[in-house]
């Protein structure tokens, strides 16, 4: 393969590559050279095995264009290696396609936990391919804030972030979550997010976490703005607020509560609700308050936990 021209490499097919062999220093694709790879036909390209890209010369991908490495088969990129990767130009990274960051391989032999910096050389669209295994692997590499994260970021399936990835975020990525990113998180992923990135997010953008708030830890619940709770549907606050976050909401959010979505907090949350929060409550609602027959049961309740039961 060495010893082929340009010609000799346009010549071959697509059936002739899938064919040639592979799996160590001596085999016909260890031979293959930049100038014969950036000869080679698109057929010829998709017909490459990971067994073969594995074997391919690091000096050799250094001459791959964006084209040609696009070219490549889902399959075929189980074999990239960290080499290969960081040979490659930045032209050429952007030919890295979702199918084939798809197929990077997890594990201590595998692509994954060497990409580091190489993540943010992707083509952004190309990170909607990374797998659980994969993120878990690369988590380090997402540690940031820089352009090229928060958009390869944007473009990840939330199914495949878990606690940890979401752990590593710095609060102004997690900000950059879209609505579908936050809707879908997990309930174990919601139980790592922390007070900073919450406080991070916009009003706009934290209706779109309410179903996470039943997973949020107390330091979590802590990072929640006053613009946030206010801007939850009345509906949500009955559904998502619970006893960890009324007992954990600092007093100015909690002040930041309407009329509307006080009247459908749930039983379990105003029972749980302290002195202050009472107080606060009846001097500014409390002729609305007092007009509601759950509030009253409720007030009751809380006089008599906290003054005559044991």
């Amino acid at each position: 393969m060495a010893e082929l021209s340009s010609s000799g490499y346009k010549g071959l097919s697509g059936p002739c590559i899938s064919h040639i062999t592979c799996g160590g220093e001596d085999s016909a694709c260890a031979g293959l050279t930049a100038t014969g790879f950036s000869s080679l036909q698109r057929e010829s390209f998709q017909a490459l095995s990971s067994c073969c890209v594995r074997d391919i010369p690091s000096q050799t991908w250094s001459n791959a264009t964006s084209h040609t490495i696009s070219y490549l088969n889902g399959s075929s990129c189980g074999g990239l290696t960290w080499e290969a990767i960081t040979s490659m130009s930045a032209d050429a990274m952007k030919g890295i396609t979702a199918e084939c960051v798809s197929n990077f391989a997890a594990g201590l032999d595998g692509i994954c936990i060497l990409l580091g910096d190489s993540v943010g050389k992707l083509n952004p669209e190309a990170c909607s391919g990374f797998q659980g295994a994969c993120l878990g692997d690369a988590v380090a590499a997402f540690a940031s804030n820089s352009p090229s994260i928060v958009k390869c970021v944007q473009n990840i399936d939330q199914r495949n972030m878990d606690g940890i990835f979401l752990s590593v975020l710095p609060p102004e990525t997690f900000a950059a979550l879209n609505e579908p990113q936050l809707i879908g998180l997990s309930t174990d992923a919601c139980s790592y997010i922390s007070g900073a990135q919450v406080a991070a997010i916009n009003a706009t953008q934290f209706s779109s976490l309410a179903d996470c708030m039943r997973s949020l830890t107390p330091v979590a619940v802590r990072g929640i703005t006053p613009a946030q709770i206010a801007s939850l549907d009345p509906e949500q606050v009955g559904e998502f607020v619970g006893i960890t976050v009324i007992q954990n909401l600092p007093q100015a959010t909690f002040a930041a509560l309407g009329l509307d979505q006080l009247l459908r907090l749930s039983p379990q949350a105003r029972l749980v609700l302290d002195g202050e929060k009472y107080i606060f409550l009846f001097r500014k609602w409390g002729k609305e308050l007092r007009a509601s027959a759950i509030w009253m049961v409720s007030s009751c309740l809380f006089f008599l936990r906290k003054h005559l039961l044991p």
